[in-house]
Parts: structure tokens; sequence; C-alpha cells
């Protein structure tokens, strides 16, 4: 957790387990060069923007905010937007360290061309030993080695900043608004992208609403232009008021759908592993054909206790229903 200051609205950088100096690096995955510019120096920048931003903000926050809370606060506010940009930047690069262990032995050097050509192969050696966590993952995914396909398929798939993340999916009981966690999913989130699929749903709200403001209007001018026809002497072509067969046969919006059956009701999504993406983490060490490369290394240096230490209890879909 970010500690702040006595007043409420300076957060200090952490202390990592898996990053103890900037010289040491992180063995097997990132070069001390690489850990100074993601962590020390990246994040320190972003630190400061963060605490440059409550200052400017004269945020309230109360001592000792975790930054999931500051980030949840913040998001709802547009005044609050270099708060809440900073606060998830910082959170998504301390949960990605967080979920890191050093691997000495696994080389880290540049990729040459042909490794764009190399065929994918699923050997690996990582990977949990909980064995409720491990049951929990094959049930969601059908085995490990699944999970790591779709996990570094999806990182390796973001272009431009982003993380992959595996989550726990809650589920809300309804009628009770109970909160419980039965599957493990994988998603992607981008630039400042918070990993939570409330806010996903409060986006998509503003999107509704936007849409529900540009129909009214359009509504309005139908109105307008109905009233000005029975004063012309013209004949203008009235613009129909209900939607024909066809647009009644189009599927809804994405958005109507998710509402429709409330996909989106009090879920927060909880993490359990952050992937950057990025090419600042892969660029320097592994050059710029060894995004592979770095995500296989970085498979290989999760620690799966810390993911174990994270997951939510799980109930079974069958005790739900």
């Amino acid at each position: 957790m970010l500690k702040t200051s006595v007043r409420g609205l300076h957060y200090r950088l952490p202390q990592l387990g898996s990053v103890k100096s900037a010289e040491r690096g992180l063995p097997g995955l990132f070069s001390p060069a690489t850990v100074s510019q993601l962590w020390f120096d990246r994040s320190q920048q972003v630190l400061s923007r963060l605490n440059r931003a409550l200052e400017d903000t004269a945020s309230t926050t109360k001592d000792d905010m975790p930054l999931p809370e500051l980030i949840e606060d913040t998001m709802k506010h547009a005044g609050h937007r270099d708060v809440n940009v900073h606060a998830t930047l910082l959170y998504n690069s301390q949960f990605f360290f967080d979920s890191l262990r050093p691997q000495p032995d696994q080389p880290v050097k540049k990729a040459p061309y042909a490794a764009l050509f190399e065929t994918p192969t699923v050997e690996f050696t990582n990977q949990p030993t909980e064995p409720s966590l491990v049951k929990w993952i094959n049930d969601s995914f059908g085995s490990v080695t699944e999970l790591r396909t779709l996990l570094l398929n999806s990182a390796q798939a973001i272009n431009g900043d982003g993380y992959a993340w595996l989550v726990a999916v809650p589920q809300v009981k309804m009628g009770t608004g109970a909160t419980t966690y039965s599957e493990l999913a994988v998603m992607n989130t981008y630039g400042a992208g918070y990993v939570d699929d409330a806010v996903r749903g409060e986006r998509l709200d503003k999107m509704a609403m936007a849409r529900a403001q540009v129909e009214a209007e359009r509504r309005q001018k139908q109105a307008e232009r109905k009233q000005q026809n029975e004063f012309d002497d013209d004949v203008v072509a009235p613009v129909p008021e209900s939607l024909s067969e066809g647009d009644r046969r189009q599927l809804g919006t994405q958005h109507e759908a998710e509402s429709a059956i409330g996909a989106f009701a009090g879920r927060r999504v909880l993490p359990l592993v952050a992937l950057d993406a990025s090419p600042r983490a892969y660029l320097g060490d592994y050059g710029v054909f060894g995004k592979h490369h770095y995500l296989k290394n970085a498979w290989e240096c999760i620690d799966w206790d810390v993911v174990a230490s994270r997951a939510p209890v799980r109930v079974s879909t069958a005790v739900m229903h």
C-alpha cells in the first residue's frame, strides 16, 4: 500500500519486494537500467505529478487512502482527471512489479530479427502449486497452459501502452447485492485504464446518456419541422416518427444488452496478475523484435504465492444458483 503523509495529500514511492534497488535490477526479466527507468525514474515522475495534481485540486483525501480507493473516488469528477490518471498509472506499475519474483538463471538479451519467425512453444516451468488456485485456473481456462497462452497472446496483441490482467470475475447475487467470485478471466487495459468492470459500466452509461441526448435533439427537430410544414405552402416530406420495419430488426447496442441483464451492476473485478505489455517494458533489454521473449520471461517471473494470496474465496456456480 502506498502511504500518505500526515496531510493526507502526499504519496511516497513504496518499496517493492521484487525490486530491492536499481543496481540489482530484476534478474531474469529486467536489467538494472530498465528497472531504474521503469520504476525508480518513471514511477517517481508519475508520483510527483500525482502529488502536484492533489495539491492543485485541493483534494481532501483522508490519511492512508489506498490508491484503488483514490482512483474510484476521483474517476467520476472531471476536475480530478489528473489525479485519477496518475494514480492509475502508479497503481498499475506497482501491481505489475508486485506480481513478480527474480529468476536469476533466466537469460535477458536482445532478440534477433529471426525471432519474428520462431514457432511459438508451450514449454514453461513456472506454474502455480496452491491446489485451490490450480483447480480454479483449470475450471476457468482448461489448464495452466491454456491460461498462459491466453494471457501472453492478449499481452502480445496490445499496441502501445497497456497491461494484460488475470482477474477474478464477480457475480452479484440478485436480490441481495452480495458479491461472490466463481470465475477467472483475462482482460486488457490501455493507457491509464483501470482494471474494473464497474468503471466500464459507468463509461457506457455516459455514452448512453450522450446517445439519448442526441436522440432527444433529433426528435425536437422533427417536431419543429412538422410544425413548420403546417404553415408552409410547399409540402415537405415528413420525417417518420417511428422506426421502419428494417430498423426494428436491427440489433441493439452493446450497452443496451449489458444494461438489460445488469452485466456491470456492482461488478468490481479483482486483479490477481498484471503484465506490462508496453514498449518501454521490453525495448531496452529485448529489442524491437523481443516482445514475445520478454513476455515468456515475464511469465516465468510471476510469483504465484503472491497471486494465491490475492485470490478471493471461490464460490462454486452450483452454490450460487
